[in-house]
């Protein structure tokens, strides 16, 4: 790796004391609420923020992967107001609190109105060959940005960008990589909103040999009209061998049958027949199959939070979705739905009491041995919310809300965060937060800015 980094982020000459003072600070204020209130999980203490990079404006979403192989995540971000698509490399769990290098993977592509940004392993090797953005409104492409050089990953020149099948045109806002069309190479799905044009959901054929100079013979093929993307995971629901896609179209969680190799490449057209699961689940979900009793691998927990009202006690927050087994283990083709209520009333601004659910992870971020479910908001208030799993299971029942976030920014920033991620960034054997906040109201320079890329470290 080369040892000059000349777009490594702007330092300060007292940044590195400034922030081991504040971690301090942060860690010994922890203590003395734990010991004031009594409680052993921390309920009423807020965790600790670490900001990577708040140096452009509107961060939206995040994606992480250990890119180099030295054993801890490095993180993507696509950069929305400032049209930057960004790696970041991780300085390891002792050096935590350090200065992120920042790569920028776009190689001169234009990424205006970035909305979403992963990492891709195309050939399936295990290895990471590019990172794949959307963009939107007067943008509206899908790009993938390729690792031409692996002996140097985190330096701009390593990086090279292409639009693949620029004669579609949408306000892409999400993608997700897996294998599709069974060339043997991972594909892209990706989706757009009904904004200024039809919303369409479409799969992107991978050539065989999958590169930065055959580039142009990427092809879409639709694959469903949509309203607006939310979430799209890339499995095989059916079991039959091929994969299938699991959407959320805002209020409408389905899932879309691959109708299998021979029918893709007939003449592109083919049919995909789209299976509602559920009308009243709405918004984001995630895939928490850890029951290694359930053959199917699949356990949604889907987002019911983005009515404009306060969340009280007793309200559903979330649904647990699973498939029905009859009793000689078949799929019925029927899902079971389970509401996750809470046990606790979520704070809010008496004036603007609008959170809307954005990200949701599954992990244990405490000291006994059950799944948690941590989420993040958008809306005037704390932001980063765990729902306390109570019981062994992730059924129907209600969870206790643990504040993880506070609401010092709720008038300027801290109020739309993105997704999330749980990971041991500090290396102290619990999970930590890794997260985007976009900005607050859109208005002056300062106020769009937001929070950035930031992560909050688990004080258990």
């Amino acid at each position: 790796m080369k040892t000059d980094k000349p777009n490594c982020l702007l330092q300060f000459s007292e940044n590195k004391k400034f922030q081991i003072v504040q971690r301090w600070i942060a860690i010994s204020l922890a203590v003395f609420a734990f010991s004031a209130c009594g409680s052993k999980s921390g309920d009423t203490a807020y965790w600790p923020l670490h900001v990577i990079d708040d140096t452009f404006e509107g961060a939206d979403g995040v994606d992480a992967h250990d890119l180099d192989g030295d054993g801890d995540i490095d993180l993507v971000v696509g950069w929305e107001e400032s049209g930057q698509a960004a790696l970041y490399e991780n300085p390891g769990d002792h050096n935590i609190l350090e200065i992120w290098h920042r790569t920028n993977v776009s190689a001169g592509l234009d990424v205006r109105k970035i909305e979403d940004a992963q990492f891709a392993d195309f050939d399936r090797d295990g290895e990471i060959d590019a990172i794949v953005s959307a963009t939107e409104n007067r943008n509206e492409k899908v790009n993938i940005h390729w690792l031409v050089d692996r002996n140097d990953i985190f330096h701009n020149d390593s990086w090279k960008s292409a639009s693949i099948d620029p004669s579609i045109k949408l306000p892409f806002i999400k993608v997700a990589i897996g294998q599709i069309g069974g060339s043997g190479s991972s594909d892209i799905v990706a989706g757009s909103k009904d904004d200024t044009k039809p919303g369409r959901l479409l799969w992107y054929e991978a050539p065989i040999v999958t590169r930065y100079s055959n580039s142009d013979q990427w092809r879409g093929r639709p694959i469903s009209d949509i309203h607006w993307i939310n979430s799209i995971l890339i499995i095989d629901i059916d079991q039959d061998g091929d994969n299938d896609v699991v959407m959320s179209d805002w209020a409408v969680l389905a899932w879309l049958e691959n109708p299998g190799v021979a029918s893709l490449h007939e003449n592109g057209q083919s049919v995909w027949t789209k299976h509602v699961i559920s009308t009243d689940a709405s918004s984001y979900f995630t895939n928490c199959a850890v029951d290694s009793n359930d053959p199917s691998d699949i356990h949604l927990i889907v987002s019911n939070v983005t009515a404009k009202k306060p969340i009280e006690i007793g309200d559903t927050i979330l649904y647990s979705i699973k498939k029905d087994f009859d009793q000689m283990g078949n799929w019925s083709g029927r899902w079971l739905k389970s509401e996750l209520s809470s046990l606790d009333a979520m704070p809010t601004d008496k004036k603007r009491d609008d959170y809307d659910i954005k990200g949701i992870a599954c992990g244990n971020i405490d000291d006994d041995a059950r799944t948690d479910l941590v989420i993040s908001g958008s809306g005037y208030g704390h932001g980063i919310f765990a729902l306390m799993n109570l019981q062994n299971r992730l059924g129907e029942q209600a969870l206790r809300l643990k504040i993880i976030s506070d609401n010092t920014h709720n008038t300027r920033k801290g109020i739309k965060h993105d997704n999330l991620l749980l990971n041991d960034l500090d290396g102290d054997g619990d999970l930590d937060v890794i997260t985007t906040e976009e900005n607050g109201n859109v208005g002056s320079y300062f106020i769009a800015r937001g929070l950035g890329l930031i992560w909050y470290e688990n004080p258990l």
